[in-house]
């Protein structure tokens, strides 16, 4: 009887450390969203050159939106990343009228990248 006991608390004591651990992984900070403020409506991609990741952003992108977006590499235009307080790259913003739509570091989801250039584009 001891057993069955033994493996219900292990079961328990295993449960509960995973919940504490997705709380603490949950209250991570997240990165801050750019300031576009003064940019043209559009997608904007924010990348670097020699970063395998902003490549794979970069397809990620095109295949979305095709060529209608713009790319701003930090070693060509480092005001731009200053301003808009990009420390990290890749990174995509979609730019609305009224400023920004929605954004997403790293290679973005087609789908919802698609579904933010949609909305800004139909104003």
């Amino acid at each position: 009887m001891d057993e069955p006991l033994a493996r219900l608390g292990l079961i328990v004591t295993v449960g509960l450390v995973a919940v504490g651990v997705g709380l603490l992984l949950s209250r991570r900070p997240r990165p801050r969203p750019p300031r576009v403020d003064g940019m043209a409506p559009g997608v904007v991609l924010f990348a670097s050159r020699g970063c395998d990741s902003c490549a794979s952003a970069e397809s990620a992108v095109r295949a979305a939106v095709g060529d209608d977006y713009r790319l701003v590499v930090w070693e060509s235009d480092p005001d731009t990343f200053e301003h808009a307080g990009v420390s990290a790259v890749p990174l995509v913003a979609v730019v609305g009228d009224h400023g920004l739509e929605w954004w997403a570091e790293g290679s973005p989801s087609s789908a919802r990248l698609r579904r933010a250039a949609r909305r800004v584009s139909a104003g």
